[in-house]
């Protein structure tokens, strides 16, 4: 039985033997036109068409010393330079994917897969081993795929980074679109307000229009000035500056621009923003110009106090919010009719009116005070305090109601000969009677009036009598004139016993 099992076997084999080789003969005639195809056999069955070139080559160009098994299956293990030609010294630095961009039809490649391109466009792309950048190329730099794609190198997105020049270089309505004829007058620098990424979206550089703010500022080419605005000129930039360009609400007001009074805006509740005059202000007319500036509204300009409705302390006051000086703590002592003395022009120029002064002349008048008020000279007469008992005018210091009950000295402390006081000093008749004292008080009375007369009242001893009624010659007793009509007096005679 085993016997029997081998032969059959054997006899198989040997026919399959030469059907092999039979078909082999048959179906793959080798001739230097081409291969032969095998009748039943497709190649493509096994993984591997035969197109283009190699549909044309003999099987032995693969299948070396007709061995099937090991046969390369990829480009690169037969394109080696050993069994087929390889991939030349200058080929660009890819994979060994050939048929990414080859075929067997003809290796020149006409559909490239830059995908497996590590080097840069320009590395090829150079005018000899690719096609270059053409000679009327915008100036850019050499990173193509920026702007070109490579499944079609006329589809461009144009990436600005790359462009070098002005955008007037290209955008010139030849090569790029250029400023179109509506445009508002501007230079050339288009990156200032439009941007590559959306170039209808423009963000205006203000600082390069040289045209009013109203050429495009109409309501129709650009937002206009809206119907609340506060009346002012068509010069927008005198309050909207450029700089606040991102937001126009904010604003740098220039109150020379604007028209009417300052109420027409600063008044309560006004939607402008404009502040008002305060609660606490003081009673003002409305002509806020009068004493504010624009620059500096707060208190520190010229103040016209001809505008005030009120009186000096409604504003003038310890305390106050307003910023206006107070009366000082070492003011004299006044009333508060500050206009009295002074005058808002000129705060320091003091006019004193003494009918507005509070307490006695020396509350002010006094050595070394602040006020710059006269003081009692050092040769004043020696008084009291109560200057006005004397002085009775504020007008002229100098108009003098002299008043005894006052004086604090002796008589000939003023009526001495020379005296710069106006004071009567001692008659004739005294030196000639012999009556020199200074003692006026013995013989004159003192108080107001005072009286020159002699007061005989005071009582006098006999031997005074004579000092004034013996010696002078008008006296009652003449001893040169015995003969006269009047009794004649005896030297020595006692006055007392008949004068009395």
């Amino acid at each position: 039985m085993r016997r029997a099992l081998r032969a059959l076997v054997s006899s198989v084999l040997m026919a399959l033997s030469v059907l092999v080789m039979t078909l082999t003969a048959a179906g793959a005639q080798e001739t230097v036109n081409g291969v032969q195809a095998i009748p039943g056999f497709d190649h493509a069955a096994v993984g591997i068409p035969l197109t283009g070139k190699h549909a044309q080559i003999i099987c032995e160009s693969c299948h070396i010393d007709n061995v099937l098994k090991g046969t390369p299956r990829d480009c690169a293990s037969c394109h080696n330079g050993t069994r087929a030609p390889g991939k030349p010294a200058g080929h660009p630095a890819v994979g060994n994917d050939c048929a990414s961009c080859h075929t067997t039809v003809n290796f020149v490649p006409f559909a490239f897969d830059h995908t497996a391109i590590t080097q840069d466009c320009a590395t090829c792309h150079n005018g000899s081993r690719a096609r270059g950048k053409p000679a009327d190329h915008i100036r850019a730099t050499d990173n193509c795929d920026d702007c070109h794609v490579t499944t079609g190198f006329g589809t461009v997105r144009v990436d600005h980074r790359d462009v070098i020049g002005s955008c007037v270089s290209c955008h010139n309505g030849a090569i790029a679109p250029g400023q179109p004829a509506g445009h508002i007058a501007a230079p050339d620098d288009c990156a200032a307000c439009h941007s590559t990424l959306s170039f209808a979206r423009a963000i205006v550089d203000h600082t390069l229009i040289a045209a009013p703010c109203a050429t495009c500022h109409d309501g129709k080419t650009a937002m206009g000035k809206p119907a609340g605005h506060i009346p002012a000129p068509e010069t927008c930039d005198s309050c909207h500056t450029p700089f606040f360009e991102q937001s126009f609400a904010n604003v740098s007001m220039d109150h020379d621009a604007a028209f009417g009074a300052c109420v027409s805006c600063h008044y309560q509740g006004n939607p402008i923003g404009a502040p008002s005059q305060p609660a606490t202000h003081t009673f003002l007319n409305d002509d806020c110009a009068t004493c504010h500036n624009t620059m500096a509204f707060q208190i520190g300009r010229t103040f016209d106090h001809g505008a005030v409705t009120g009186d000096c302390v409604d504003c003038h006051f310890p305390g106050n919010e307003l910023g206006a000086p107070a009366k000082p703590g070492d003011h004299m002592s006044t009333t508060n009719n500050c206009g009295a003395c002074h005058n808002t022009s000129d705060f320091a120029a003091v006019s004193m009116d003494h009918a507005e002064a509070l307490g006695a002349c020396n509350g002010c008048h006094f050595a070394g005070n602040t006020y710059g008020a006269s003081s009692q000279p050092p040769l004043h007469v020696g008084t009291s305090d109560d200057c006005a008992a004397c002085h009775t005018s504020t007008a002229s210091f100098s108009v003098v109601s002299f008043t005894h009950d006052e004086a604090t000295g002796p008589c000939a402390g003023c009526h001495f000969p020379g005296n710069f006081f106006g004071a009567p000093t001692q008659p004739a008749f005294h030196a000639a009677s012999g009556v020199t004292s200074n003692s006026c008080t013995n013989c004159h009375a003192v108080g107001e009036p005072p009286l020159p007369a002699m007061n005989h009242a005071l009582g006098f001893a006999n031997g005074e009598c004579v000092e004034c009624h013996f010696t002078y010659q008008s006296s009652t007793l003449d001893p040169n004139n015995p003969g006269s009509s009047r009794q004649t007096h005896v030297p020595g005679d006692n006055c007392n016993s008949c004068h009395f």
